[in-house]
């Protein structure tokens, strides 16, 4: 069963609506710390557009995201290069590795100051020994380096950095003199130099990425393994190649076996990081260095041992404009899936770490490993998860509301007020809230609701589940005559079997009602689940899930006044079952969603004609 997305000519302005069942209504108001919303913006699942995204994302300068899956695409598995749109969220996938030109991206996109995405594959290229390349937001991929396992190193697991010379530095996490990493720096067009190789008592195998000191120009990094106790090391570099072993892990108290390269807070000029064991617990850390090697251990996770904190962290850290840093875990948390976290050095909430968000391992992901990457105007934060979601191979999500906390304005009773809201609020210019319910009212068929934001809800019509319809499955649009309108999924005037197929109302601010269009599953369509929108020629536009010339859903238009005119009807090979709302394009088109349908609809019993596994009736509930 596939789905489509498609492209209406002929107006329609529509809204996203995210549908969640509670018995309580909620406004999200912003106040102190507290809750947040997470979102899923992408599941992978088509293996063509790649599989298990291990690094976070990166904030290009066109405002969209770019990342990177180190399995999957095209070409045997080998990754693949993403964009994630960031007004609409629509997913892209921009390209395949080849296995020639690089296998494996574990490490996420850094842009230059010429606008290309320079990163590394851990596999791949001549040797299978990892590449270095760049990639311009039109798709063109450049190897620049293939490595050798030589003296230029082999096995780039953390991504670059570029300096303030312009040229790009990274760590691999073998090779070298000692096959135990290197550092190196590489320029725009390719030309690298080896700036040092470990050998064990500085440092061993670094898989964490560097980060420049803006006040003595050198870089900071971090060793998985090496050092005094071989737990992992700190060190600096200069851009010449000279090395300082800056602090050696113990693997007690201090932590152990840093995968992340860290953060430098500006102000204080203190470096910030985790390790992926050790503390207390041998679950990880988080922690502080100055400069100049002094090391503080900040939190030690207890991966679900005392808390739901959170164990073993892979990413580092990024800090907000708040000086607050946030992160995650690989695993711990209430379902051991992993977690989002904060870190407060300073103010109120000096010293505390705050689990903000535990993965259940379904739609939402599990597992993060990448780090988060924050816009620049602050509040969201975007990243990846590396299994789990909807295609069992990973997630991109947007996690929103790191200062926001949740009131309960009302619950509903399910009596006379109303029940089971399904849709979402629209605002009116005087600051009060309208919307719908799914049932309750005074005959038990869903009402429309007003609610003003200390709480008071008028319910200005309960749906007698006749004439006027029942069951309101979406929510309200307010017209540009200031009256609302909306669909109910059931209801209207009844055709000669007794059935009743939905309608269209208006509804004004003090509860006058209409009742506009009552469907008659014909080409006008049968069972509307979306809600309308107002186009900019006054008409409102929707979509039904069943009904039209073939009974697979249609797409319509209708004036204040109650004139319906159908525009398209589904046939299955373009969609069919339109459960969501349209939304217009700043071309002027519309686009939209339809469940099921596409190319091979019709074709799945081998027959031409059998239509596949379909609900019969697709409705909304």
């Amino acid at each position: 069963m596939k789905s489509t997305f498609f492209l209406l000519r002929h107006g329609h302005v529509a809204r996203t609506c995210r549908i969640f069942l509670a018995v309580a209504l909620m406004i999200v108001a912003f106040k102190a710390q507290g809750g947040v919303v997470l979102t899923s913006l992408h599941s992978f699942g088509v293996i063509t557009n790649g599989e298990y995204p291990k690094a976070g994302l990166a904030l290009g300068s066109d405002g969209n995201f770019y990342g990177t899956t180190a399995e999957g695409g095209t070409n045997g598995g080998n990754g693949t290069v993403f964009e994630i749109n960031g007004i609409t969220w629509a997913f892209s996938s921009l390209y395949s590795f080849t296995g020639d030109n690089g296998a494996k991206p574990y490490a996420g996109l850094v842009q230059g100051s010429d606008g290309d995405f320079y990163v590394t594959t851990d596999e791949g290229g001549t040797s299978n020994l990892g590449t270095v390349f760049k990639f311009s937001v039109g798709g063109d991929l450049i190897t620049l380096h293939s490595f050798t396992g030589a003296n230029d190193g082999a096995n780039p697991y953390a991504g670059l950095v570029q300096g303030s010379d312009g040229d790009f530095y990274g760590t691999t996490e073998a090779g070298g003199t000692s096959n135990l990493g290197t550092v190196f720096q590489i320029s725009a067009s390719g030309v690298l130099t080896n700036l040092h190789s470990f050998i064990g008592s500085d440092g061993a195998n670094p898989y964490g990425g560097l980060v420049q000191n803006t006040s003595d120009g050198y870089f900071y990094g971090t060793t998985e393994q090496g050092g005094t106790s071989n737990m992992g090391t700190v060190f600096n570099i200069s851009t010449n190649g000279v090395l300082t072993s800056l602090y050696s892990f113990t693997g007690g108290v201090d932590g152990a076996n840093p995968y992340a390269g860290m953060v430098q807070d500006p102000f204080s000029g203190i470096f910030y990081g985790t390790t992926y064991q050790g503390g207390k617990f041998n679950t990880g850390t988080v922690f502080d260095i100055t400069p100049a090697g002094d090391l503080n251990t900040l939190y030690s996770f207890s991966g679900g041992i005392n808390f739901d904190d959170g164990g073993y962290p892979t990413a580092g850290l990024v800090e907000d404009t708040n000086g607050d840093f946030w992160g995650t875990t690989e695993n711990g948390g209430t379902d051991n899936n992993g977690t989002l976290f904060a870190w407060y050095p300073d103010g109120f909430h000096a010293g505390y770490l705050g689990t903000l968000y535990s993965f259940t391992g379904g739609d939402d992901g599990g597992f993060p490993i990448g780090g988060l990457v924050q816009p620049s105007g602050g509040g969201s934060f975007f990243g990846t998860t590396q299994n789990f979601g909807q295609g069992g191979v990973g997630t991109v999500f947007l996690w929103d509301g790191p200062n926001y906390i949740v009131d309960t304005l009302y619950s509903f009773t399910v009596s006379h007020d109303g029940g089971l809201p399904y849709a979402g609020l629209v605002e009116d210019t005087n600051g009060n809230f309208y919307g719908t319910t799914w049932e309750g009212g005074l005959y038990n068929s869903g009402s429309a609701f007003a609610i003003s934001t200390n709480g008071d809800l008028t319910n200005l019509y309960s749906f007698t589940g006749g004439w006027d319809g029942a069951i309101l499955y979406a929510g309200l649009v307010q017209g540009s005559d200031g009256n609302f309108y909306g669909t109910t999924e059931y209801g209207g005037t009844t055709n000669d079997l007794g059935i009743a197929y939905g309608t269209v109302f208006s509804i004004s601010a003090s509860g006058a009602f209409s009742s506009l269009y009552s469907f008659t599953n014909g080409d006008d369509g049968a069972f509307p689940c979306a809600g309308l929108v107002q186009g900019s020629d006054g008409y409102f536009y929707g979509t039904t899930v069943n009904g039209g010339i073939n009974g697979l859903g249609a797409v319509f238009k209708i004036s204040a006044g109650g004139d319906l005119i159908s525009l398209h009807s589904f046939a299955g090979v373009d969609g069919a079952d339109p459960f969501a709302a349209l939304v217009q394009g700043s071309d002027g088109y519309f686009y939209g969603t339809t469940v099921v349908g596409g190319t091979d609809f019709g074709t799945k019993a081998g027959t031409g004609t059998d239509p596949g596994p379909r609900p019969e009736p697709y409705l909304c509930s």
